[in-house]
């Protein structure tokens, strides 16, 4: 069984767009703190230490893909539930 992280994001005003939806890229930032956020979760150092201890800046994220399926606004609270599959 993989490990699950959840990282809730409550959707701010700034994070909209002029429809009062968020503006979709501000998805991508957030599965991307949710990434960093699992690793630190498992135990991994922040960058900036196995950067001074092993010379590696950051974990990269092979491939990165959304489907939308209902709009988020302002005052939502969203799930992000990040898990290592293989």
């Amino acid at each position: 069984m993989s490990r699950v992280h959840t990282t809730r994001i409550d959707v701010e005003f700034g994070d909209c767009d002029p429809a009062q939806i968020v503006y979709f890229p501000n998805f991508f930032r957030w599965i991307d703190a949710s990434g960093h956020r699992f690793f630190l979760a498992c135990g991994l150092p922040p960058w900036h230490e196995t950067e001074r201890t092993h010379g590696i800046i950051g974990t990269p994220c092979v491939t990165m893909e959304s489907k939308f399926i209902s709009p988020a606004s302002y005052g939502d609270a969203i799930d992000f539930d990040t898990h290592i599959a293989q």
